[in-house]
């Protein structure tokens, strides 16, 4: 199974966007992007899981309007949720242990991260797995060509599983 880690804000939105489209308010996920994501899903055979701070609202109609239903239109789904380590944890905060934290559990042949800030994911993670995008463009055509050929490209132990570094 490959797994995309998945990011919201400046993946699936800009702020270019927002700004040409005149849209105000809480940003959403936006279908030039979804799009995007869709290719990157179905040419890898690739399983979305929610890495972004949006994970913490699943439950509110804002989610489900702008996540929900709009993947759905692409015939994608979130295929589960990374935990969030910041409760009494030294990891506060830091999406690459909690990526991390995901994958200890779970066996996968590939991953890819796909986000715009990576500060808290760089020192974890491979660049091999990282898929950098930028806040004012979202996820790129470039990107998306960069995103298929790391999450295709063969891990060369096979069947990827590591252990949390203690």
């Amino acid at each position: 199974m490959n797994i995309i880690f998945l990011d919201i804000d400046g993946v699936l939105n800009s702020s270019m966007y927002c700004r040409e489209n005149k849209v105000t308010g809480l940003w959403g996920a936006y279908d030039i992007f979804i799009e995007r994501l869709s290719r990157i899903a179905k040419e890898a055979n690739a399983e979305i899981v929610l890495s972004s701070s949006w994970r913490k609202i699943k439950d509110t109609p804002h989610y489900k309007t702008h996540i929900t239903k709009k993947f759905k239109k692409y015939n994608l789904k979130i295929f589960d949720f990374t935990v969030d380590l910041s409760v009494n944890n030294e990891m506060r905060g830091n999406r690459g242990f909690e990526i991390n934290n995901w994958l200890v559990n779970n066996i996968v042949d590939n991953y890819i991260i796909i986000d715009d800030e990576i500060e808290d994911i760089k020192n974890i993670h491979d660049a091999s797995h990282i898929i950098k995008t930028e806040i004012e463009i979202g996820l790129t055509e470039e990107k998306v060509k960069e995103a298929i050929k790391k999450i295709k490209g063969k891990n060369k132990n096979g069947i990827w599983k590591r252990k949390i570094r203690t």
